[in-house]
């Protein structure tokens, strides 16, 4: 059994909607409260060609990321690291990045329910403080891909 299937076992079993795991963290403690890991998004190699062209795109200050995820949802589990790998390459770092913990009913905090977080795991851009796209659960092509289009015309 897998790192990954290990840890998704101890999800479906073992999982709990605690106020822990609720609210804005950066990566760092969210890895350290739920055991998530970096190893767990290794495997994932951005397209490069495309990882250099969203480079440039974000290099703008006012694109910002809202990324709500959930220590019980498998899917948060495997795009997590994914997402966070890719914004590292594109030295996106903590203040433009909200990681926000979501309960089961996806109301709490108040942020994703204002935001109608319907799935999870939904990242949000931003620009200028104002929601400019979303990829919610899953993104149609890949997650750099899906990033790109949403910010082409910046």
């Amino acid at each position: 059994m897998g790192l990954f299937t290990s840890r998704m076992a101890k999800l479906n079993n073992n999982s709990v909607d605690s106020d822990e795991f609720i609210g804005e963290f950066n990566w760092e403690n969210w890895k350290q409260i739920t055991g998530w890991s970096d190893s767990d998004g290794i495997a994932y190699i951005p397209d490069e060609t495309i990882l250099e062209k969203l480079k440039v795109k974000l290099k703008k200050q006012n694109i910002r990321f809202v990324f709500f995820v959930a220590e019980w949802c498998g899917d948060s589990h495997y795009a997590a690291p994914m997402v966070i790998k890719l914004l590292k390459l594109c030295d996106i770092t903590d203040n433009r990045l909200k990681l926000i913990g979501v309960s089961r009913d996806k109301m709490s905090p108040n942020i994703a329910f204002q935001n109608n977080i319907d799935s999870i795991p939904t990242l949000i851009v931003q620009y200028d403080d104002y929601e400019f796209g979303r990829i919610d659960e899953y993104p149609a092509v890949s997650w750099e891909y899906d990033i790109l289009k949403i910010v082409a015309d910046f």
